[in-house]
Formats: C-alpha cells, sequence, structure tokens
C-alpha cells in the first residue's frame, strides 16, 4: 500500500509496452482527471471512475440493494448542487456502477485510489461489492498511496503526471481477502445507523487498509461536537474567517486544505458549508 516510495525508474513507455501483454484491463479511479491522465500515458485498458462525495449526505444500505442506494444518493447530489438533476446523478451512478458489472468482460480490475477520507470511503464501498460478486478469473488488485517520490505534500493521484502516474500501474497488488473482510466491516459500520460502529472498526486490526483508520477518525470529527456543536470542518470555516477577515471563499478554502493532513475536501463541498454556516436565523457567517 505504500508502492510508490519504490523506485520507479522505467520509462513510460516501458511502462505500457510491458502492460500490453497484460491481459484486458478495466481501472477504476476516484475522479475524471485521473482517468485522463492514464488516457494521456496510453495506459492500456477501458476506463471508470467512482467520485460520488459519500463522507456527504445519507448512505442508508440495507442488505445488497445498491438500486436502492444509488436512488438515495443520487437524490442528495441533486439537491445538494452537485448535479441539474435527479436523472443527471441517477444516470452518472448508474453508468458508474455499469462499469463494475462489466468485471466479467476483463482479465483484471485495477483500483487506484488514495489515502484521504473521500478516496477510502469509494475504497470500502467498491471492495465491498467486489465481494458480494463471484469474480471468476478477473483479478482484483489495487494501487493505493498516501505519498510519491518527489512530491512534497502530496495529496492525490490527481496531481501526477503521465510519467508519474503510470508507473504505478507496475506496483499494483492483488486485493487479500483480510482486505475484502476489512472493507465490508468497515462499510458496513459507515452506512449503519450507530457511529459507535465505526469506533468498533477503528479498535480492531485496520492493517489491511493502512489508510482508512486514519480516514475513519477523520470521519467521526464530521459529527457534530459534544463541545460546540460543531463539526470539525465548520469550526476551520469559522476559525479561518475569524483570522482573514474579509476574503474571498476561494482564500479560505485553500487556507482549509492547510488544516488537514490529507485533504479531501472539494469546493463545492466547502461552498456549502460555508452556506450552511450563513443561514438565517442564527448565522454565525456573513456571506456576500
Amino acid at each position: 500500500m505504500t508502492c510508490a516510495r519504490r523506485k520507479l525508474e522505467p520509462s513510460l513507455q516501458d511502462i505500457v509496452e510491458e502492460q500490453r501483454g497484460a491481459g484486458k484491463l478495466l481501472h477504476i479511479t476516484n475522479g475524471d482527471s485521473v482517468v485522463g491522465t492514464l488516457k494521456e500515458a496510453g495506459v492500456p485498458g477501458k476506463y471508470s471512475c467512482w467520485a460520488d462525495v459519500l463522507w456527504e449526505g445519507p448512505v442508508q444500505y440495507t442488505g445488497d440493494d445498491d438500486d436502492a442506494f444509488l436512488s438515495q444518493r443520487a437524490r442528495f447530489l441533486y439537491e445538494s448542487d452537485y448535479s441539474h438533476s435527479y436523472e443527471e446523478s441517477l444516470s452518472t451512478l448508474q453508468t458508474w456502477e455499469a462499469a463494475l458489472n462489466s468485471y466479467g468482460s476483463h482479465d483484471e480490475v485495477v483500483l487506484w485510489f488514495e489515502h484521504d477520507l473521500f478516496d477510502q470511503l469509494i475504497l470500502i464501498r467498491l471492495l465491498d461489492w467486489f465481494a458480494r460478486h463471484e469474480l471468476g478469473d478477473t483479478r482484483l488488485s489495487l494501487i493505493c498511496i498516501g505519498e510519491y517520490p518527489g512530491v512534497p505534500g502530496f495529496r492525490g493521484l490527481g496531481e501526477l503526471g503521465a510519467e508519474q502516474l503510470a508507473p504505478l500501474l507496475g506496483t499494483r497488488r492483488d486485493v487479500t481477502p483480510l482486505q475484502l473482510e476489512l472493507a465490508r466491516a468497515g462499510w458496513k459500520a459507515f452506512t449503519g445507523s450507530d457511529p459507535t460502529s465505526i469506533e468498533n472498526i477503528l479498535a480492531a486490526d485496520t492493517t489491511p487498509l493502512p489508510f482508512l483508520s486514519g480516514a475513519l477518525q477523520r470521519l467521526l470529527e464530521e459529527f457534530p461536537s459534544t463541545r460546540n456543536g460543531l463539526a470539525r470542518s465548520e469550526e476551520q470555516a469559522l476559525r479561518t474567517a475569524a483570522e482573514l477577515g474579509s476574503t474571498s471563499a476561494g482564500r479560505m478554502f485553500l487556507a482549509i486544505q492547510d488544516m488537514e493532513q490529507r485533504s479531501f475536501m472539494g469546493d463545492t463541498s466547502f461552498w456549502r458549508i460555508l452556506t450552511r454556516l450563513g443561514a438565517e436565523p442564527h448565522s454565525l457567517l456573513r456571506i456576500s
């Protein structure tokens, strides 16, 4: 899981040529940006992503009812201004889901993710999904990094260029039964109604997915504080506003990224926080 620490010497052309004989690959990434870079690099295979902001909104999940879960998420994404319509949100989620269901048409599915809260929640959702399906001869592998040589303050795969991203393909590792087991337990805890289930996961052995513990710790900090009723992100926004005074949302957003050990929040999510803090009748922030 810390595979990016290994020396990445082969040229981009060497990597691409080597992988052309690896069979039919399906790459699932954490967003369109990484898909674009993989295509630019000429990494062989088909591409999809999964980029739902699972740390926001409802995530009730009962049994194996993926359709109901996608509908629930689509409704939230539309109502939270992540899309123009419920239908658009649902179509996007269904497209991503269809890519998962195509695993049988590929020799290998490669998951590309990183260390932050956004990615780790998506990762355990996908691993839970694959654990519930009989993969047959399809190999399931994982690339999941928290740093990259020569990139100080690494924040994510989207920062990497084609020459940096492509060599990671050669560092992928097969997903293990222990990783699937932990992901299933983590997903059940995350989608359950009792937050103490998440604490139970943290008290257990999370080494098979070494970035999951930090992500779940950060997730718990988004619950209302017993001290002031604020989530950590809300408190950081108010503190930043007080320190910067009259300023732009963009400057505040950049300042808050530096407060996170593993930044995970996009600008739309941040604007939603500001809007909530500025809502009447008990606004804590003035937005103009």
